[in-house]
């Protein structure tokens, strides 16, 4: 079996990049809270997008009668779809790779189209508006709206909107299910997109733009629940204690253990275990599915200082047997544990490190923390040694 350094494993860590994952939530949310606002106000003032099934001289002669406030909405609408375009690139090196430049393209692909069809109403629109009041124009003029309607809006903005949104949303879940994103969500990400997809058939399934309608409305709540995670998502390790000593802290144990490499990983990657070596933890207890993997949630009360502090976690890397890296997403102060497992033959090698950056107050208990930690874990990790080696592991 080969074996990996612990610098090697650390370069796959997937911990997210606080600024940008801030920026991305940031860029979602204010998507998410301008669309609720155009929909409602345009709902209200200009009955959109119902108008759009009425007559085109119907249509118009609305859009007159509230034009200034109509084609604000609108170019709020197209703000909120243009930020798609920053939150795709922001997202995309958040998920780095393959995966991270397809969110990119497709998010900038979907602001694109978006824009494209709701633009017409604030450059277009209010020209053929005004040749409807002439006569002599009013024929031409409702054509030249229904080609824009059915090329820019229909074609365009709505059945390209629709794939490309529906595209979006599928990949930033598989990207975000990866580190922050509990299943819940994820699987409510799926449901939105699924639903916004259905768009795609309206011409031939007129029930299809109901759940359209539905899947753009738990869509915009979507937005807001994972722009809200982003913004409070943990710090990145490459921005850790071992390297800014000043703002932080690390311990580190390591224990070599006469057990197989494949044993030892299944048995503290398994959370429920850690209780039985690490007498800090008081319980730990999985919060999501099995089996454990990378995205694997973990709650965990434990006692430090004397006090008992509850921790909420997720495995952000999971590689069997080589190692994992788990990150707070709750919890007193930023965390992030990690284990690096050597295959030693007939032995294997645990390495283990705890980097803690407290915030605010706590920053003056910074020294305090870093001695209370690394006795806790030169103590812990005797123990689980012991429990390792012992005749039979429960």
């Amino acid at each position: 079996m080969s074996t990996i350094d612990r610098s090697t494993y650390l370069a796959t860590d997937q911990t997210i990049d606080r600024t940008t994952a801030r920026r991305a939530g940031a860029a979602l949310a204010l998507a998410s809270g301008l669309a609720i606002a155009g929909f409602t106000v345009l709902g209200s003032v200009f009955e959109y997008p119902q108008i759009l099934e009425e007559p085109t001289a119907d249509i118009l002669d609305l859009f007159r009668e509230h034009q200034g406030t109509v084609m604000g909405w609108f170019l709020v609408l197209a703000l909120s779809a243009a930020l798609m375009a920053p939150a795709g690139i922001w997202l995309g090196r958040i998920a780095g790779g393959r995966l991270g430049r397809w969110i990119a393209g497709i998010g900038i692909a979907a602001a694109t189209v978006q824009v494209v069809g709701l633009q017409r109403w604030v450059t277009l629109v209010p020209g053929i508006s005004d040749d409807v009041l002439d006569p002599a124009l009013r024929a031409a003029a409702e054509d030249r709206f229904e080609l824009l309607h059915t090329v820019l809006g229909k074609a365009i903005g709505e059945t390209f909107g629709y794939a490309l949104t529906a595209t979006f949303t599928v990949l930033v879940v598989i990207a975000l299910s990866r580190s922050i994103l509990p299943r819940w969500l994820a699987l409510a990400g799926y449901a939105a997109a699924g639903l916004i997809a259905t768009g795609v058939v309206i011409p031939l399934v007129e029930a299809a733009s109901l759940t359209n309608f539905a899947g753009y409305v738990a869509w915009c709540v979507w937005l807001l629940a994972v722009g809200f995670l982003l913004v409070r998502a943990p710090a990145d390790t490459s921005d850790s204690p071992t390297t800014h000593g000043s703002a932080g802290f690390t311990a580190t144990a390591s224990i070599v253990v006469r057990r197989p490499v494949d044993e030892v990983f299944a048995f503290v990657a398994d959370a429920r275990n850690r209780p039985s070596w690490d007498d800090s933890v008081v319980t730990e207890e999985l919060t999501s599915a099995e089996p454990i993997r990378q995205g694997t949630t973990v709650h965990t009360r434990l006692r430090s200082m004397g006090r008992e502090f509850a921790y909420d976690w997720v495995i952000t890397s999971f590689e069997s047997p080589v190692g994992m890296i788990v990150t707070s997403t709750a919890g007193p102060l930023p965390t992030t544990l990690t284990y690096v497992l050597t295959d030693l033959g007939d032995a294997t090698q645990v390495e283990f490190t705890v980097a803690g950056r407290p915030t605010g107050a706590l920053r003056l208990l910074r020294p305090v923390m870093a001695r209370s930690t690394q006795s806790n874990l030169d103590r812990s990790f005797g123990r689980l040694q012991q429990v390792l080696e012992a005749p039979r592991v429960s």
